[in-house]
């Protein structure tokens, strides 16, 4: 599972979940702030900057740079909410999104493919639980200055 925040106006995200690898299952806190260009990733109590954030911040409603794909159904016959598509190239990443079609554009589904990160992925993501607010504000506010870059790993030279 994974929660994911957005303060548009402030203009930085919040993502939280965890990855498991073979040598166990590890949580995984990440603050994307696009106004200072820097993504904060949290580890066992300490601040990281990790670089500038991997994926461009989306508009709201994906409508500005997004090509309209069509509306649709999603759901039963008798029980369903009309959803409008969206498909919109992020710099090498294609995505398709899907939000309602009610005016609110409220996140429903989103397909992300491209090179992520320096390698090759396929990522969807299904939205449930979805607040038109910010059900948890205290995750942006952290002493940035406590930060430090993450290490790096020596080249063989």
């Amino acid at each position: 599972m994974m929660f994911v925040q957005t303060d548009y106006p402030n203009k930085v995200t919040y993502v939280e979940g965890t990855v498991t690898r073979p040598t166990g299952t590890y949580l995984y806190r990440l603050v994307n702030d696009y106004t200072e260009n820097m993504s904060y990733s949290f580890v066992s109590g300490a601040c990281y900057k990790v670089g500038a954030p991997t994926f461009p911040l989306q508009d709201q409603c994906l409508l500005s740079n997004a090509t309209y794909v069509g509306t649709s159904k999603l759901g039963s016959p008798s029980l369903n909410i009309p959803v409008n598509t969206y498909q919109v190239d992020l710099g090498g990443i294609d995505v398709k999104a899907v939000v309602s079609a009610d005016g609110s554009c409220t996140p429903i589904m989103e397909s992300l493919a491209g090179t992520i990160g320096g390698t090759p992925q396929q990522l969807t993501l299904f939205f449930y639980n979805y607040q038109p607010s910010l059900s948890r504000p205290d995750v942006f506010k952290f002493d940035r200055s406590t930060c430090v870059s993450i290490p790096s790993t020596p080249t063989p030279g």
